[in-house]
């Protein structure tokens, strides 16, 4: 289905999904055939937060909960507030590696 599509990268999701219903129409897994080669859920909306390009990547939100129950499978994964503190990190970074190269200049 649709949830197959789309990856998941916190800080950019541009898709949002609807819990799905769930029934079996009736069914019983344990007496009737063929019964379990259907998925049980059904109805799963999905909307875009924003306008999306031809082509362009689907990402969701699984929310942190869902990787933070899978490191060990997965290994480390940035969460939610980690883009925040990497980009603060990284702005650190640069202006400290300008002022070095000022340095560095003005000793030429």
């Amino acid at each position: 289905g649709f949830g197959s599509t789309a990856n998941s990268f916190i800080p950019i999701y541009n898709v949002e999904e609807g819990l799905p219903k769930r029934g079996i129409e009736g069914l019983h897994r344990s007496k009737d055939p063929g019964v379990g080669a259907f998925t049980q859920y059904y109805d799963r909306e999905i909307t875009s937060t924003r306008y999306i390009e031809a082509g362009e990547e689907l990402y969701v939100n699984y929310g942190d909960h869902w990787f933070k129950h899978r490191t060990e499978s997965l290994g480390a994964i940035p969460l939610g507030g980690d883009l925040e503190r990497a980009t603060q990190l990284f702005l650190a970074f640069r202006s400290l590696r300008k002022s070095v190269q000022v340095d560095a200049e003005k000793m030429d």
